[in-house]
């Protein structure tokens, strides 16, 4: 009797295996899967904080590889217009993004890009400081950054996240908006 439960178990679980695929998206270009790696450019607003304590707010100007199949790398990254935010309010900062390529890939169960292992060294100034020649203090901010497209078919702006995103070891928060360029041109399917 035993045998027979462990047998049709078994062949459950072998129709259930069989019914349900991994669930796969890939990057398409106008409608079709994307046969070659293409740069798209992303430009916008960005807000990264531990609320109440330390942050920054700046443009940013991403440059997104995105490759056959469904990863990519984030190959390029600038920061501009970069200013203190919670207690670091008023003062100028700069920005180095380190350990690029930072590697892009499609979550197709959510439908959103998920950019893992990003690091961004934050340096702060004052605003008396316009050469930026001594660093007031310093933040790292480490963790994913989750881009959610506007569209799946042809996306023109990412709104963005971080997910288990730290500055200085401490919970933070990102967010902010980017558009695409080209706009409307590529997708996820």
């Amino acid at each position: 009797m035993i045998k027979k439960m462990m047998l049709l178990a078994g062949m459950a679980l072998a129709v259930v295996a069989v019914a349900a695929p991994a669930a796969q998206a890939n990057w398409t270009h106008s409608g079709e899967e994307l046969e070659s790696n293409a740069t798209v450019g992303l430009s916008g607003s960005m807000n990264i904080e531990v609320p109440g304590v330390a942050g920054a707010h700046s443009e940013v100007h991403i440059g997104l590889t995105l490759k056959s199949g469904s990863t990519g790398t984030v190959t390029s990254y600038s920061d501009t217009k970069c200013t203190g935010t919670a207690q670091l309010n008023g003062l100028r900062c700069t920005v180095t993004a380190e350990n690029l390529p930072w590697l892009a890939h499609i979550d197709p169960f959510v439908g959103k890009i998920r950019v893992t292992n990003i690091k961004l060294t934050h340096h702060y100034y004052s605003i008396l400081d316009p050469g930026h020649v001594t660093s007031l203090t310093t933040t790292v901010t480490t963790g994913n950054v989750l881009l959610d497209p506007d569209s799946r078919t042809g996306f023109s702006v990412f709104d963005f996240e971080g997910e288990g995103t730290l500055i200085n070891g401490n919970p933070a928060v990102i967010g902010g908006s980017v558009g695409v360029s080209p706009a409307g041109t590529y997708g996820i399917e």
